[in-house]
């Protein structure tokens, strides 16, 4: 594939500082839903964290042409005054 032909990506980081994310521990609904959602729209979703060092979450999102026209259309409606 051509780098012309690739597709653009949102990438998105969160991270903190706070107690992290103990092994073993089961994910709830909030984090489950997150990674649907994300994978629902062809993304990847990764969660990194360690006992008492925080929690990192990284998600990346296509972002096509067509979307990029009408986010940009969106943008100029709402900033009219």
């Amino acid at each position: 594939m051509k780098q012309a032909e690739k597709e653009k990506q949102l990438a998105l980081t969160v991270r903190d500082d706070g107690c992290g994310i103990y092994p073993g521990k089961v994910a709830g609904f909030g984090m489950r839903g997150m990674q649907e959602r994300v994978e629902g729209l062809g993304g990847h979703y990764t969660i990194e964290s360690e006992a008492g060092r925080g929690t990192c979450v990284r998600v990346t999102l296509p972002f096509t042409e067509a979307e990029d026209t009408a986010a940009k259309s969106r943008l100029s409606n709402t900033v009219t005054a």
